[in-house]
């Protein structure tokens, strides 16, 4: 006779894009998982999101959220500026919590958070989802398997046509908004790639210099950026980002090493890892979603977050701890931007 699984409590605090795409539809795809609640300012949306997703109940505050339900897990899917405030809430109740990046807008506060998490003996997790695309676990596993030797270089773009195609507030979305965002294309976009390579070479980044602008979008935020980073192995890096491509998405990475060049390409007609070396070409077929056989497909990280709650395993790939790195490199990068000098990260 099979014992009957005791379900994680789960809440999600804000309803926006990221909420509505991907926390919430992978939650209630969990079969671990009870979303029991959803939280928004904006009570309506609250209300209509709760409907569409079948979820018993709605709030228009986190208080009320914890008032009324005994949570395991709570998502904050929130404009940037909120992080810091709820997450310390959430982990106060003793609450396993899983921030959207950035986590915080300052660094202190970010340690602050990791600190209480400790001292609560809770999970404090950042949605890296990156770490877990298909595509990018496969570089990983050819870097680590050394064929290739020592990385020279890594390039890396990634861009669209700005959050307005995508947000539910459109043209009034808070990335536009600096005093909410604190970010631009940079820390929205760059971040990932940053975190990406600080994964694939297992290094720290040690040097960072960068170039920011305002081109197109209504904002003082910046909505493209360039750059250029050293490791700690003396690897050259490069990532740009962009709010104004058109029409499509380019998430791109070419990665030149001592015996050869992986290149990356999101690109429907173009589908694949391209491994170039001196004798030889090969595409080996990759995903950028985690493909159950069942035929749906998911991003891993709520799945990930999940486990390891359940298991009361440390989220490794995702968790604070692990992000503080890529967030020196992101503050590193706004102020090179705004001092136009090179920035010297020290631990």
């Amino acid at each position: 006779m099979n014992k009957m699984i005791q379900k994680l409590k789960v809440g999600v605090i804000g309803t926006g894009a990221i909420a509505q795409n991907r926390h919430i539809p992978e939650y209630k795809k969990n079969r671990f998982v009870e979303l029991v609640g959803v939280v928004d300012a904006n009570v309506s949306r609250a209300k209509e999101v709760a409907h569409k997703f079948y979820i018993q109940h709605y709030y228009q505050n986190v208080k009320e959220l914890i008032e009324n339900q005994d949570l395991d897990i709570i998502s904050i899917c929130t404009p940037n500026h909120t992080h810091k405030e709820i997450a310390e809430v959430c982990l106060n109740k003793g609450i396993h919590v899983l921030c959207e990046k950035p986590l915080s807008t300052h660094y202190k506060d970010a340690l602050a958070l990791i600190k209480l998490a400790e001292e609560k003996n809770v999970f404090l997790a950042v949605g890296l989802n990156q770490r877990l695309v298909p595509a990018h676990n496969k570089i990983k596993e050819i870097l680590d398997h050394g064929d290739l030797g020592k990385v020279y270089q890594i390039k890396a773009s990634f861009g669209h046509g700005g959050p307005e195609h995508w947000s539910v507030e459109g043209e009034k979305n808070w990335f536009f908004d600096r005093e909410k965002s604190f970010f631009g294309s940079l820390g929205d976009l760059g971040i990932h790639k940053i975190d990406l390579i600080r994964w694939f070479l297992n290094e720290e980044i040690t040097d960072v210099s960068s170039l920011k602008s305002t081109i197109e979008k209504p904002t003082y935020v910046d909505d493209n950026a360039t750059v250029i980073m050293k490791t700690e192995g003396n690897t050259l890096c490069t990532v740009t980002t962009s709010w104004t491509y058109t029409p499509w998405v380019q998430n791109e990475l070419m990665i030149s090493c001592e015996f050869g060049t992986l290149l990356l390409e999101q690109n429907p007609d173009k589908p694949g890892l391209t491994i170039l070396k001196r004798d030889m070409e090969e595409t080996v077929e990759v995903d950028w979603l985690i493909k159950e056989k069942s035929g749906y497909h998911h991003s891993g990280l709520i799945h990930y977050f999940v486990n390891s709650v359940m298991s009361k395993k440390e989220p490794t790939l995702i968790s604070a701890k692990t992000f503080l790195g890529t967030l020196k490199a992101i503050f590193a990068a706004e102020q090179s931007a705004k001092m136009k000098q090179t920035i010297c990260i020290n631990d």
